[in-house]
């Protein structure tokens, strides 16, 4: 047998020394040391510090960041707009207010399980009928989801329907996706704007967990319809419920997504040129979502404000005069022609009628304007504002101003006789007197009663088109009128002359340019607004007048002169515009029979009739013009009047603007006879009596 192998420590027999006293013999004690065990105690004891120390800043110092970042991702917030103000006409009429407007929406979150049931039915249906394809192809998952939304809304919405009886709304699929993509969390709007008899029946019949319920809010209402509609303007359909993106900086200091309801936005008229003051102050709501982003607790509310009334200068039955007397015209068609009516206060400038036709009704775009009336709208030009963008020649009316420049350059004297037969003999060419007509011997004052035009073209020869057209731009004729809803007009204001003719490409100024501008023809172009602010600033004796159509509008910073005339002069001047009105082309102003002079308005008036010719549509047409300021002898009032023809339909100044003017005269004259008082509604709704009566 071998001997056994040495491990070169050799191992005690049983029963003697201990092995472990052994191994300290030796040398190997198993107990380990103090020292060993203090290093890794000490990394151990400091990596607990550590996490015990990020605990603890993590939960005190960045608790709040984290408790942000989990508002970020869960909270939204839906900002709520605030009531606009009202519009108001100079007498504390209600011209623009707001009303309440019941709706019917559904709410999405109610829902889901049926959407849910709904899609996977129609996802097995689509499979297997895939599955059985000899071609195979991909599943529209998105298509299958918004059909599976459409068909559950489209089961509740029939039941709805029966229960209202009559409505015809359907669920439009593209709308609906659009919201299930953008405003998930928001109900989603089916029935809009239904009457109170509805929304007792919807009461009656549908209970309070219904996924389809009741929503309130607020529309834009005009109780006067599409009376003013050019001066109040309308709203934009631009308040699209979506999510605006996080680093927006309105939102709040966390950057919370926000689903926004900002609420409309003024596009025209005084609901956008006094858009700030009118839209308030928004309110918001922060709500709770659930990880489908479906809203679920609010956690906190602001209120919106509402925003600021506005007294306008209009006075409404002066409005109504004006567009009602606009529309007595009519062509072949039976429509009414279109035109544009203004009276000015000529104190303050204050604008108390702007009219336009044809006209819209604003209530049509409280909502969502339909795609036939906005059609309708422009192929009729009804949301053309005539009065403030459309620029025509004014013809006659524009004699004023030639008589003007004629004795401000020294070259007139208003007493000096004219020979003016049938026509004038410019360059070889005979240029007509109107109508055919041979005046004699024509001084200032009957060249403006009868507006002859071949002492036009004489004095216009005489003086010059520099002397006429710097007239023209001291009365502003050629600049942006400074009323609050003016845009550009549609085509340039011009006042020609040899500088700008040249400027413009065409041939050299030529005496017949001379005079056709001397009465109001040729080049020059302006807008009704215009030659309304022209007569208010002759009848105050200054070159400008400074228009608003807001009641009490901070002074202008216009600075007007005096239009620079001598006392005998200017006596000349009106002498000759009373007696247009008088015995001259512009009766009709003033009597109700111009043949008979019956009817007479219990009123002095100055004034100045005008037609003139223009292209429309490639065809020439008439324009009928009528400008005048009443009383004379304390001038409060002036009037501009103008009426489009069409082609075989002839307008003359006198006999069809007239007309017009002296409904507006005569309104005027009753507002003079009631209470100015203004007595503003400042919350809620204003009282019955603060809205139309039925004409």
């Amino acid at each position: 047998m071998s001997a056994p192998v040495r491990t070169g420590v050799e191992l005690p027999s049983e029963g003697a020394v201990g092995v472990s006293d052994h191994l300290v013999e030796h040398g190997h004690d198993d107990r380990v040391s103090a020292r060993r065990l203090l290093l890794p105690g000490l990394v151990f004891a400091l990596a607990l510090a550590y996490i015990l120390v990020g605990l603890v800043v993590r939960q005190i110092k960045d608790g709040s960041a984290y408790d942000d970042r989990f508002r970020v991702q869960s909270s939204r917030i839906i900002q709520v707009p605030a009531p606009r103000g009202f519009i108001f006409d100079r007498n504390g009429k209600l011209l623009v207010g707001n009303r309440p407007r019941f709706n019917i929406v559904a709410d999405l979150s109610a829902l889901q399980d049926e959407f849910r049931d709904e899609y996977l039915r129609r996802f097995r249906e689509a499979r297997a009928k895939r599955n059985a394809s000899p071609k195979p192809y991909k599943l529209d998952i998105a298509g299958l989801r918004t059909q599976a939304h459409v068909a559950v809304l489209r089961r509740y919405l029939d039941q709805v329907k029966r229960v209202l009886d009559g409505r015809t709304e359907g669920v439009d699929a593209d709308a609906v996706k659009r919201h299930i993509e953008s405003k998930r969390g928001l109900d989603l709007p089916l029935i809009s704007d239904i009457e109170s008899g509805e929304v007792a029946r919807f009461v009656e019949n549908f209970p309070e967990e219904y996924p389809l319920r009741l929503y309130v809010d607020s529309v834009r209402d005009y109780p006067y319809g599409d009376s003013a509609a050019h001066v109040l303007g309308y709203l934009s359909n631009s308040d699209d419920l979506g999510e605006d993106p996080d680093e927006d900086p309105d939102i709040t200091e966390l950057g919370i997504r926000r689903l926004k309801y900002l609420g409309k936005t003024g596009v025209s008229g005084l609901e956008r040129a006094c858009n700030d003051s009118l839209q308030g102050k928004p309110g918001s709501q922060e709500w709770m979502v659930n990880p489908k982003g479906q809203l679920y607790r609010r956690m906190s509310e602001t209120k919106p404000e509402q925003g600021a009334h506005i007294t306008s200068s209009l006075d409404i039955e002066i409005q109504r005069g004006a567009e009602k007397a606009l529309g007595v015209l009519k062509n072949d068609s039976g429509e009414s022609l279109k035109g544009a009516a203004i009276a000015i206060d000529i104190p303050t400038g204050e604008i108390l009628a702007l009219a336009s036709y044809p006209r819209f009704d604003p209530n049509r775009f409280a909502d969502r304007v339909s795609a036939d009336y906005y059609r309708k709208l422009q192929e009729t030009g009804g949301e053309f504002n005539r009065a403030t963008k459309g620029t025509y020649p004014p013809g006659s009316t524009f004699k004023i101003l030639t008589a003007i420049a004629g004795m401000r350059s020294g070259q007139l004297d208003p007493d000096e006789i004219f020979e003016c037969g049938y026509n004038y003999d410019i360059g070889g060419r005979l240029w007509p007197e109107h109508d055919g007509m041979s005046f004699g011997q024509v001084d200032l004052e009957k060249m403006l009663r009868v507006s002859c035009n071949v002492y036009c073209y004489q004095l216009g020869l005489r003086i010059g088109i520099d002397p006429i057209a710097r007239e023209a731009r001291r009365f502003g004729l050629d600049q942006k009128t400074q009323v609050e809803i003016a845009t550009a007009p549609k085509r340039n204001l011009i006042v020609p002359d040899a500088a700008w003719k040249k400027a413009h490409g065409y041939s050299g100024w030529s005496s017949g340019d001379t005079a056709n501008s001397s009465i109001g023809q040729g080049y020059i172009l302006t807008t009704p607004l215009h030659m309304a602010e022209m007569i208010a600033s002759v009848a105050a004796d200054r070159t400008r007048t400074s228009v608003t159509l807001v009641r009490y509008a901070p002074k202008s910073d216009l600075k007007p002169e005096s239009i620079g005339l001598t006392p005998y002069q200017r006596k000349r001047l009106i002498d000759g515009l009373v007696s247009c009105i008088e015995d001259g082309t512009g009766k009709s102003a003033k009597y109700a029979n111009s043949k008979t002079k019956t009817g007479a308005l219990p009123l002095s008036i100055a004034g100045k009739t005008g037609t003139a010719e223009f292209k429309k549509d490639g065809h020439p047409v008439n324009l009928a013009w009528f400008v005048g300021y009443a009383p004379v002898e304390n001038p409060r009032v002036a009037i501009a009047v103008m009426l489009e023809g069409e082609k075989g339909i002839s307008l003359h100044g006198g006999a069809s603007a007239g007309p017009v003017a002296r409904a507006m005269f005569a309104k005027w004259l009753d507002s003079q006879t009631k209470s100015a008082a203004t007595i503003l509604p400042t919350e809620g709704v204003p009282a019955p009596e603060d809205t139309p009566a039925a004409e």
